[in-house]
Formats: C-alpha cells, structure tokens, sequence
C-alpha cells in the first residue's frame, strides 16, 4: 500500500536530517526507524519516522538541555522584550469592577 503522506511531500523541510534520502519516501505515520543527521552538528543517530515528524525532535547532542528550540525561541524573544513588557499595565481593571 502506497504511503498517504510521504515525507518528501508533507514536510519538504525535514528531508536535511535524513541520512537515505530514499527514506523520505515513507510516509508520515510510519513506525521504521531511520538514520537521521543533525544539520547543524553532523550528529546521527536514529528515530522511528512518525515520532521525529510529529515532535521534529531535536538532535540529542545539540540539545543537551531538553529544551524545545520554539521554547528557546520564545524564552530568547521574551528576553529581549522585557524591558518593553515591564512598563505595560497587562491587568484589565474595569472602574465598575470596583
């Protein structure tokens, strides 16, 4: 049976982290486990194809401290933020509610 969602097609951006490009093929849901490679590191290790999809699980050599890179985003983005976010008033405080 021919895979509904492939790799290649759904998610184009994750192709960089397989190590056999004709793993992509597989589709999103698919339990086997393949190589994958870090494109930042060069680390490789490997991963069931549905879990890395659905999570895109970081390299585990980069990501030593198990913190989500949009975690890291937002933490990054609040952090140069803050000084803005200090000065407003994010508390509705209605005259009626008095």
């Amino acid at each position: 049976m021919k895979p509904k969602y492939k790799v290649n097609e759904n998610r184009p951006d994750l192709e960089i982290w397989f190590v056999n490009k004709e793993d992509c093929n597989y589709g999103i849901k698919s339990r086997k486990s393949v190589q994958l490679k870090c494109p930042d590191c060069g680390y490789e290790f490997e991963e069931k194809i549905s879990n890395f999809v659905k999570r895109v699980k970081l390299c585990p050599k980069c990501n030593l401290d198990g913190i989500s890179r949009p975690n890291k985003f937002l933490r990054a983005f609040l952090e140069e933020i803050k000084d803005q976010l200090q000065q407003k008033n994010f508390e509705w405080n209605p005259t009626w509610g008095e």
